[in-house]
C-alpha cells in the first residue's frame, strides 16, 4: 500500500476507534481485491477500500468484493468521506 494510502488509514481506523469501532485489518491470504479493512460496532459493520485519490482505478477483484458486500462497501479517498459513513453508520 502506497504511503498516503497507509496513512488515511491509519487517521481513519483512529477516528473510528476513538468512537468505539473496532477496526479489523484484512489479510489476504491469496485473495485478491479483499477490502483493507473491516469496522464493527456492535451489530453495524462495513468494509472499506482505501484509496490514494479519487482517480485510482478498482481492479476486477476489488469490483467484485465492492459488489458482493454491498451496500455496505466504500471506496474511501480522503478523511471527510470517511467520517460521513461513521457517523451515518453510528
Amino acid at each position: 500500500m502506497k504511503r498516503i494510502e497507509s496513512e488515511l488509514e491509519k487517521k481513519c481506523s483512529q477516528y473510528a476507534r476513538e468512537r468505539g469501532w473496532a477496526s479489523v485489518k484484512l489479510e489476504k491470504n491469496w485473495n485478491k481485491g479483499v477490502p483493507d479493512r473491516l469496522f464493527v460496532k456492535n451489530d453495524k459493520v462495513f468494509f472499506v477500500e482505501f484509496k490514494k485519490d479519487s482517480k485510482q482505478i478498482l481492479t476486477k477483484e476489488q469490483i467484485f468484493w465492492r459488489e458482493f458486500t454491498k451496500p455496505i462497501h466504500f471506496v474511501i479517498s480522503n478523511f471527510e468521506d470517511f467520517k460521513e459513513i461513521v457517523f451515518f453508520k453510528d
